[in-house]
Formats: C-alpha cells, sequence, structure tokens
C-alpha cells in the first residue's frame, strides 16, 4: 500500500481487522509494483528490504488496523518526500522477523504522527529507525505520542547530517522491556557519511563532524538506557555521536555515561 491523499483507510477493530504480508509467500508481485523492475516477481524472491506492508508515496491516514509482516524489512516503511501529512492512529504494528516494525526516512517539511499505537517484535530491537535526509534545510515534524513498545525498545536515531533543528517527540510512551534509545550517523558502502561537507563539497568522511540537527524529547516515556553505536566500514572504531546525551530531554535519567561504548553496550541512567 502507498497512501494517497484525502483517502483515509479505518478498520472496524485494530485486533481484528488485519493487513498482512507474508514475505516467505511465492505469490507472484502485480506487473506494477512499486519497486522498479521487481513486478511479476515472487516475493520470497525480493530483497529483504523490498518488502513492506505499507511502503508511502503520499499523504497517508491509517486507524484502527493490525499491519503484520513477517520475514520484511517493516511493517511500514516511510521514506519518499511526496509524503506531507502521516497519520498512523490506534494501530499494531505486527512484526515477524524483520528489522524493526517501523522505518522512517523523514524529509524537509513532512508532518508524521504515530498516537496511540502498538510497536511488537519477536525479537529485541528498536519500534523504529528514523533518519533524516542529507543536507536539508527545512524542519520536520515527527510524533510518537501514547504507544506501547512491546519486546522492542524506542527509537534508533540516525543523523544524515542536516542544516536544519528539529525537536522530534516521543512522549508517554512506554516499553515492557525499558525503554532503550540508539544514536549514529549513516554510512555508505566505502565508509563516508551522506553529508556533504560545505567546503570540501564532499560527502565527509568522519561521523563526528556531521552536525548534530535531531532533539528528541522523551517526556512521559520510560526511557531507561542510551547507546551511542559505533561507525562502520572503515572508521568501526569512531563514536560517531559522542554528545548524544545534549540532546535529549527526559525526565528519567541524569548520570553521565561511565564505559567505553562498545558495539552493542549499553549506556545505563538512573
Amino acid at each position: 500500500m502507498q497512501g494517497k491523499k484525502y483517502v483515509e483507510i479505518i478498520g472496524q477493530d485494530k485486533e481484528k481487522t488485519i493487513i498482512y504480508c507474508d514475505g516467505t509467500s511465492d505469490n507472484i508481485t502485480p506487473a506494477d509494483y512499486s519497486y522498479n523492475g521487481k513486478g511479476n516477481t515472487a516475493i520470497n524472491e525480493l530483497e529483504q528490504s523490498f518488502r513492506h506492508v505499507f511502503y508511502l508515496k503520499n499523504d497517508c491516514i491509517v486507524k484502527n488496523l493490525t499491519i503484520k509482516a513477517e520475514d520484511c524489512k517493516y511493517c511500514v516503511h516511510m521514506d519518499n518526500k511526496n509524503c506531507g501529512y502521516v497519520l498512523f492512529e490506534n494501530c499494531i504494528f505486527d512484526s515477524i522477523n524483520c528489522n524493526h516494525p517501523v522505518g522512517i526516512g523523514v524529509f524537509g517539511g513532512q508532518n508524521l504522527n504515530i498516537l496511540n499505537c502498538v510497536f511488537r517484535s519477536n525479537f529485541i530491537t528498536t519500534g523504529l529507525i528514523i533518519h533524516n535526509w542529507n543536507n536539508q534545510t527545512k524542519s520536520t515534524s515527527v510524533r510518537i505520542i501514547d504507544s506501547f513498545f512491546d519486546n522492542c525498545g524506542f527509537i534508533n536515531v540516525d543523523e544524515l547530517g542536516s542544516d536544519q533543528t528539529d525537536v522530534w517527540q516521543l512522549l508517554n510512551c512506554y516499553s515492557n522491556i525499558g525503554g532503550f534509545l540508539t544514536f549514529m550517523v549513516d554510512n555508505d558502502g566505502n565508509g563516508n557519511t551522506y553529508y556533504i561537507n560545505p567546503t570540501t563539497q564532499t560527502k565527509e568522511t568522519n561521523p563526528q563532524n556531521v552536525p548534530y540537527s535531531i532533539k528528541l524529547n522523551c517526556l512521559g516515556s520510560n526511557v531507561i538506557s542510551c547507546r551511542s553505536a559505533k561507525f562502520n566500514y572503515n572508521n568501526e572504531d569512531v563514536i560517531a555521536r559522542p554528545n548524544f546525551a545534549k540532546y535529549l530531554i527526559t525526565d528519567h535519567y541524569i548520570k553521565v555515561p561511565n564505559n567505553n561504548y562498545q558495539i552493542g553496550s549499553v549506556v545505563n541512567y538512573s
């Protein structure tokens, strides 16, 4: 599903109205499948990154549904500049063997909202991965409010390097395993960031030179730990976001990190 302006998708009951994508299925995709060159192909022959229930290409309002994906990348993938306004309300994102229940690549000017929803995973990950796009100058709005994270942490905040300053909202959310956050900088296969350094006009190689542009407001959410992910490929020993704690608004911790940020390590606060 791709979304369409002025069309709302409303289910009768979020527990009983289910839209499902089985990534292990040998059903054939339609000729006009949204990814170029992937029509008339068995679903289980597609790369996992091409499999979702929703891949949004336009505005979208969805309410009262379970959106279930098995062996896909995400239940819902929002990563298209043509989306202006998105709302998922009273929905369940039920992911089985997926990277995350929801994946977002946010473009300047977008207004993305997830209200009173459930993020569900069969293995421990974050409920969402959210990145901005590189060298943006226009602000964005991302709100996740009054939502429950079942067997998953909260958000992987992935900054690609932009000049806008945004405050994203994670308000009054609860994780039954304790809400954790990850902060990172994305990089390509050559180990470079996506941020174009304005002086060199080339991709920045040091992730610590990528400007901070996202502040995360977590008031009312049970954040218990944070971590700064290492930078992969050529700079695997470099910590991408050493000052991430300065860009958090939270009422759950004040303790200064006291470890050496190994891959997968958790910085605990109290």
